[in-house]
């Protein structure tokens, strides 16, 4: 979440650079997060995205979602992206309280 508040004080800048370097920090943590619950180690962000949507417990459509961002941040939607990447955020906060 936090990487994405931050995202969101740039919006007024338009500053697409800073905001997708917050989307990637959110994805992360977030296959982070997935891995973890799970329990299993990720190694290596290359590809984390992916694998993460193989595992048992993970978010309903990772993948596209993920693409979605990127496609919303490379055309100026930056709203957009924040506010997908605030949707896969409070799904995982759902998953990891139902581990708990």
């Amino acid at each position: 979440m936090f990487s994405i508040d931050n995202g969101r004080t740039a919006l007024a800048r338009g500053a697409q650079n800073y905001i997708a370097g917050c989307a990637f920090r959110s994805l992360s943590c977030a296959t982070q997060v997935l891995f973890a619950l799970n329990r299993r180690y990720l190694i290596n962000e290359k590809g984390a995205i992916e694998a993460a949507t193989r595992l048992p417990l993970t978010i309903d459509n990772l993948s596209e979602r993920t693409g979605s961002v990127w496609r919303e941040i490379g055309r100026g939607a930056f709203d957009a992206a924040l506010a997908e990447l605030g949707s896969i955020e409070r799904e995982l906060a759902r998953l990891t309280e139902a581990a708990r």
